[in-house]
């Protein structure tokens, strides 16, 4: 907004990877779609050029539970009985740094970014719903061109 949508130069792996992604994916003069960042506009590099933030309310355990699904029924359905035992051994470790990690990183991101957003939607709903409503509702946030 602020240098008329210029992001200006910056080095590779200086930014999050999600808004690094998001920047090369666009060509100049184009806007970037939608992209996920756990920092929000926390972080220095990248949340000046944050133009609306939505917060995805959803409970660790909510997460947690549709990571998991999505790992092992996959898992299951590709690579069969096999692919089911080398999922297992995956899943122990990823519950056993949820619990040590990534519990108190969803409570600090939910503390640190949920306040700075622009809309804050319930992410115990159905994830097609929420879409179809965020893409009715987000461009009322977007400034028009006069």
């Amino acid at each position: 907004k602020q240098n008329g949508g210029s992001l200006g130069v910056f080095a590779p792996g200086a930014m999050v990877p999600e808004f690094e992604a998001a920047v090369r994916a666009i060509k100049p003069g184009e806007v970037s779609g939608v992209f996920e960042t756990q920092f929000g506009r926390a972080h220095p590099g990248t949340g000046r050029h944050i133009d609306l933030l939505v917060w995805l309310d959803t409970p660790a355990d909510v997460a947690l539970a549709r990571t998991l699904r999505a790992h092992t029924s996959a898992a299951c359905r590709e690579a069969g009985e096999a692919g089911c035992a080398g999922r297992m051994a995956w899943l122990d470790g990823y519950l056993e740094s949820y619990l040590k990690l990534v519990a108190r990183l969803v409570t600090l991101q939910r503390d640190r970014v949920r306040p700075g957003a622009d809309i804050v939607v319930d992410g115990t709903r159905d994830p097609g719903i929420l879409a179809s409503e965020l893409l009715r509702d987000i461009p009322q946030f977007v400034p028009r061109d006069p």
